[in-house]
């Protein structure tokens, strides 16, 4: 097991390791005088690709940002249009609130009106009642009565007074002629 070394302004300095330690990944210390590309066994980077990389990475984020910033704009636009329909809206809402408040004071004048004609109704009915049985009973009566002026006529036809007899004035009418 050899132990990791580092340099230190020429100086090489060697670490013993025990255990897990010796089996980790091994790291390079590399001073700032020395120059990188002259360390062993570290990648060569080339930055024309980190440049091409970082370049795509922006025109992403900035068509992203164009994209939320339109979407932004649309719905800017959107809500204008809506604020600017609100009055209209808020007459429109307001003039059907106001129908229906009309109508439910029209409908409760006529159930009242339907109401007091129903009431009148019902009088009405009552004496129509009252004078169909009361002009049964003046049927009733006069039938009755014709009635006994038939048999008071009959009587008369029956058995005729003679005048002779009879104590009454001759001259004097009687009711039943």
């Amino acid at each position: 097991m050899s132990s990791p070394t580092a340099t230190n302004g020429g100086k090489t300095c060697r670490f013993p390791l025990s255990g897990a330690a010796a089996t980790a990944p091994r790291l390079q210390i590399v001073s700032g005088r020395t120059s990188r590309q002259h360390a062993p066994g570290k990648p060569a980077v080339n930055l024309s690709s980190l440049f091409i990389q970082l370049v795509e990475l922006q025109q992403r984020f900035g068509a992203q940002i164009l994209t939320l910033e339109q979407g932004i704009q649309q719905q800017r636009r959107e809500l204008v249009t809506t604020l600017g329909r609100l009055p209209e809206m808020t007459k429109k809402i307001n003039w059907l609130i106001a129908g229906f408040y009309e109508q439910g004071r029209k409908e409760a004048t006529l159930r009242e009106r339907i109401g007091r004609q129903e009431a009148a109704m019902l009088e009405v009915s009552k004496s129509v009642r009252s004078l169909c049985e009361t002009q049964a009973r003046w049927k009733d009566i006069r039938d009755q009565l014709a009635d006994v002026l038939a048999q008071a006529r009959s009587i008369q036809t029956v058995a005729p007074l003679d005048p002779a007899s009879s104590s009454v004035d001759a001259n004097r009418p009687t009711p039943l002629s």
